[in-house]
């Protein structure tokens, strides 16, 4: 449970650095939606997530974060993982207990103040293995589809897999904290506010959840929007 004393962006950002994670940071307006992130982020170099915090039907909390463009449906993702009775959407009270955050703010960096371990995460296949988070991010427009049916729920240790992204370029326009660093394949969260994101890449992800003490269920074959 976070603590009146749960970190905000300003100490999660100097976590990063202490753990050596070159963290790279867009400053933007508020954004509620990833589809008004997406202009802030566009052009940049690796993925823009997409963070659900979910309940299931005991009430037990979840984190799924994947890449901005898959189309999620919460049925066949519960089903994915084993859980009956479907997920639905954690409230708002919740989110700010336990991970510290505001709605328009779900975050993966929120598992820092999640210390007593109530939040299950699951992650996208995507955000667990080398070389598909290459690319840039784009904005992309709503379509229908279905997450594929013979897809599998997978599970990795944490010190199984060492991930090294590469990537060339970067935006112009932004407000960019870490010029060095900024042409690496990185994926985005908020940093514990809205007003901006931050990347890390696929080891620096790794690192994270090695010190938050968080295993990821890893989840494979789910649909992008097209």
């Amino acid at each position: 449970m976070a603590t009146s004393a749960a970190k905000g962006k300003n100490e999660l950002l100097a976590l990063l650095s202490q753990l050596n994670i070159s963290a790279h940071t867009v400053e933007h307006p508020e954004v509620y939606t990833v589809e008004e992130a997406l202009p802030h982020t566009n052009g940049l170099p690796g993925v823009f997530a997409k963070n659900l915090f979910l309940k299931d039907k005991k009430k037990s909390l979840w984190l799924f974060c994947a890449p901005h463009d898959l189309d999620v449906k919460l049925n066949d993702l519960a089903k994915l993982v084993g859980v009956p009775g479907g997920f639905r959407f954690a409230d708002e009270a919740a989110l700010h207990t336990v991970l510290g955050v505001r709605q328009g703010a779900v975050t993966l960096f929120g598992l820092v103040n999640d210390v007593s371990h109530q939040v299950k995460l699951i992650l996208d296949e995507s955000f667990w293995e080398e070389g598909k988070t290459d690319g840039s991010i784009k904005e992309t427009t709503k379509t229908e589809n279905k997450l594929e049916k013979d897809c599998d729920p997978i599970t990795e240790t944490l010190d199984k897999m060492q991930v090294t992204t590469e990537g060339k370029g970067s935006s112009p326009g932004l407000i960019i904290q870490d010029e060095e660093h900024a042409s690496q394949h990185r994926i985005y969260f908020h940093p514990l506010v809205n007003s901006a994101s931050t990347g890390i890449t696929l080891l620096e992800l790794k690192q994270f959840l090695a010190y938050t003490g968080h295993e990821p269920i890893v989840v494979k074959c789910l649909s992008k929007k097209i």
